[in-house]
């Protein structure tokens, strides 16, 4: 059955979810309802005053959204031009300069982590395929691959020639051969999925023995968390399923078969300063907040730089970067 769309559409019963981690349906919140406040007029209507609650497990500590969309009202949260979805070409030279720069750096650490008996990486919720399309003008000579639970942004990458699936993790292995991917990136999903464990352990078998999993998600942990409170922006309800530590993302991955290989500040956490500033400011304003169409948004990265910098030398980061590795296979 088809959702009715546009600005009639009624939402769904929402999900009570428990932990994803141990399974526990114990939990304490930890703030108050929130609304989806990013691009709140795009939203139809009767789905504007929903309010979700983060929580954490009273049991293990994991920091989950009880309160959660039904997965058949999820088309709504992420419409064709979600933020996420956008590319950089038209975000002037500085989101343009940092994008090269990163995939230069993406590039790098690929070409170190890739196996030698396979050049397959897949690029797991890949959206539109934007770190796809920077890792290739960046020079990455490797056997490109997409997947998202969306068709629609896919198309952009089927028009550069580069495979894109429509799937999860359930159907994953109709695309992608257990056991193929010496590589998997895994940027900025992890805290969108349902169940991370159950993702993290079939990414695992998607790689061949000895490869590894790259991505980036934001750290509960931070100062920028602390500071801002309800007014960071990574919170981001209801598309942040969960979030997580330094250990709890390490306890994920164990739990999932991988073996850890690191799990470090970054410093694209600046973005985060930025976007909870304009987030408060619009929220004092009383206006809507899209920090994509904020004019001064990329200044204010730069200038948050310096802070995230203090933020990685004292403490953590808003974002944080992990390398997961599946074991080699017995001898």
């Amino acid at each position: 059955m088809t959702a009715v769309s546009g600005p009639a559409r009624q939402p769904l019963p929402r999900v009570i979810a428990d932990c994803d981690f141990c399974g526990s349906a114990q939990w304490e919140p930890i703030l108050r309802p929130m609304l989806d406040d990013e691009d709140l007029e795009s939203l139809p209507v009767a789905f504007r005053e929903l309010r979700f609650r983060m929580g954490r497990c009273a049991d293990c500590g994991l920091v989950y959204l009880r309160e959660r969309p039904n997965p058949r009202d999820l088309d709504v949260y992420y419409p064709r031009d979600y933020k996420c979805f956008q590319t950089y070409e038209n975000r002037g030279a500085i989101m343009q300069t940092l994008a090269r720069l990163v995939a230069r750096s993406k590039r790098q650490q690929i070409e170190r982590l890739m196996p030698g008996r396979t050049r397959a990486l897949l690029d797991y919720g890949c959206g539109t395929g934007t770190w796809l399309s920077e890792l290739r003008q960046a020079g990455c000579a490797v056997d490109m691959m997409g997947t998202d639970i969306f068709d629609g942004p896919l198309e952009a990458l089927r028009e550069q020639g580069i495979p894109a699936f429509r799937c999860d993790e359930a159907d994953l292995f109709d695309y992608v051969a257990p056991g193929s991917a010496g590589v998997i990136h895994l940027f900025h999903v992890i805290e969108h999925v349902p169940s991370p464990l159950r993702v993290l352990s079939r990414l695992r078998e998607a790689l061949v023995p000895g490869g590894a999993i790259i991505g980036q998600t934001p750290n509960i942990a931070s100062y920028g968390c602390r500071l801002w409170g309800e007014r960071w922006n990574q919170w981001h309800v209801p598309h942040h399923f969960v979030l997580f530590n330094h250990d709890t993302l390490a306890r994920h991955a164990a739990k999932a078969g991988l073996e850890v290989v690191s799990v470090s500040n970054s410093l694209s956490g600046a973005t985060q300063w930025a976007q909870s500033g304009l987030r408060a400011w619009a929220a004092f304003r009383q206006r809507p907040f899209l920090a994509t169409s904020e004019p001064f948004y990329p200044l204010l990265i730069l200038a948050a730089l310096p802070v995230t910098i203090l933020e990685a030398a004292f403490g953590h980061t808003c974002h944080m970067d992990f390398v997961f590795r599946r074991p080699e296979a017995a001898a």
